[in-house]
């Protein structure tokens, strides 16, 4: 089967290879210095085991093209890019932290970015040995790095969310038994709350800091207390590890700016549901490559059409341009609703 022109090429390699056809797409064209001849350039896909593979993987890119350039970079690049931004915002203990759990990803350092498939994230967890609370920082890593490469448009799915660490839930020899502050305890501390000890312990009780994290506080961070029902409260506890936050007040903040975006419709289509965001590019995107397709045939067959009675039909360019006027006109008048009866009865004299 050929191909159509500029929509890219598999080809299979020589040798004994584990993904032997190499897909690839013309970039550009350059004269060979010997030879003189010219040469095309390619970018390369990616490489496939059967061709079938490589031709799939050659339509879903032009279905859906990237920047090519961005298809080569590792893991290890994204977390480098990630790591500069993201380390300035955060306290000390939480790089350490990030650092920690990147020593446990030595496996896919060197490799690209989107290649990377739910089975490899798992491996790490899998496999590096760790406690569940080192898995569940690991988790948010992932999260943040695939946050990160989908902004940049590095890859096109998020593979952290289908990390599995609950079967480790229980792998933590170091946990300690914590039991939570009941409502009357919080009273009590309320009723206390002229000393500043006390305050200490309200601030962490309602905004869900760690110690480590209010010692870090700076005078030019300033922070806000707020409020929550009990009810916000559960759903901010229950949720906010889901969305790979590492802190409460981190959920609480994305939840913020994310209602914000909400409210604000010029960035409207920044705060759809990612699915339902994915699944409406997808289907615009088959819909005008579908009405270009016809637009271009519906074009070429107006243009040969016109050639066969320009040949045929002897006209003047007086009547040309006095019938120029009249379609215009009318296509204006009835938005294009016109029949090729009603030219018919027109040129007859029966309008």
């Amino acid at each position: 089967m050929k191909l159509p022109n500029s929509y890219g090429s598999v080809t299979k390699l020589s040798g004994k290879r584990r993904r032997p056809y190499i897909v690839r797409k013309t970039v550009g064209f350059h004269i060979d210095e010997k030879s003189q001849k010219v040469k095309q350039e390619f970018a390369i896909i990616g490489y496939a085991r059967t061709k079938r593979e490589g031709l799939q993987m050659l339509a879903d890119y032009n279905k859906n093209p990237f920047d090519l350039t961005k298809a080569k970079i590792t893991f290890e690049e994204v977390y480098e890019k990630w790591s500069k931004q993201k380390f300035k915002t955060i306290s000390n203990s939480n790089i350490n932290a990030y650092k920690a759990s990147y020593k446990c990803c030595k496996n896919l350092y060197e490799t690209p970015f989107k290649d990377l498939r739910l089975s490899n994230l798992q491996g790490v967890i899998d496999n590096c040995g760790k406690n569940y609370p080192t898995l569940r920082k690991l988790k948010v890593l992932f999260g943040q790095l695939y946050e990160y490469a989908m902004k940049n448009d590095i890859c096109q799915k998020d593979y952290a969310q289908y990390v599995d660490i609950i079967q480790y839930k229980d792998r933590n020899p170091n946990k300690l038994e914590r039991n939570k502050f009941t409502a009357e305890e919080i009273q009590t501390v309320w009723s206390l709350s002229e000393d500043k000890y006390y305050q200490t312990i309200l601030m962490l009780i309602y905004t869900g800091v760690r110690v480590s994290e209010l010692l870090n506080l700076k005078k030019e961070n300033k922070k806000h207390s707020v409020w929550l029902s009990e009810s916000a409260w559960t759903e901010v506890e229950s949720r906010y590890r889901r969305d790979n936050c590492s802190t409460r007040n981190e959920f609480i903040e994305k939840a913020i700016c994310f209602y914000s975006g909400y409210l604000d419709t010029e960035h409207a289509d920044e705060y759809l549901p990612r699915v339902l965001a994915d699944v409406l590019e997808g289907k615009l995107g088959a819909l005008g490559n579908r009405m270009g397709h016809l637009l271009f045939k519906l074009s070429v067959d107006q243009n040969l059409m016109g050639n066969i009675l320009a040949a045929d039909i002897e006209i003047d360019p007086d009547q040309l341009r006095k019938a120029r006027v009249r379609c215009v006109k009318e296509v204006k008048e009835t938005n294009g609703e016109i029949s090729f009866e009603d030219t018919v009865r027109y040129q007859k004299g029966a309008e």
